[in-house]
């Protein structure tokens, strides 16, 4: 949880958090498609985010059956009572809708 939020550049001293957590220290880093003595945002990706990149890609669907998939969706393929009904159980049973 954030305590204390300040502008860019100033340190955000901790009001009793996690243990043994040092004030931020600004950190600035050259952009080196940005026009000279001009500074950009930077992000870093951690490993753990690339590998579950690595993951999702991995499971991806080819194009053509995604083209497939669209197509019998357009065609009305997947609206009848019995698909709701199964997407409806699955949702609720996913846990990821609060009621």
């Amino acid at each position: 949880m954030i305590d204390d939020i300040r502008p860019l550049g100033k340190p955000v001293v901790p009001t009793g958090g996690a243990q043994g957590t040092q004030p931020a220290q600004p950190t600035r880093a050259p952009n080196a498609a940005s026009p000279a003595g001009r500074r950009g945002d930077t992000v870093e990706i951690s490993q753990q985010a690339r590998a579950k990149l690595a993951e999702s890609a991995a499971g991806a669907l080819p194009p053509e059956r995604v083209a497939e998939l669209r197509q019998r969706i357009l065609q009305g393929a997947y609206n009848t009572t019995d698909v709701i009904q199964a997407v409806a159980e699955r949702i609720l049973g996913s846990g990821d809708l609060a009621l």
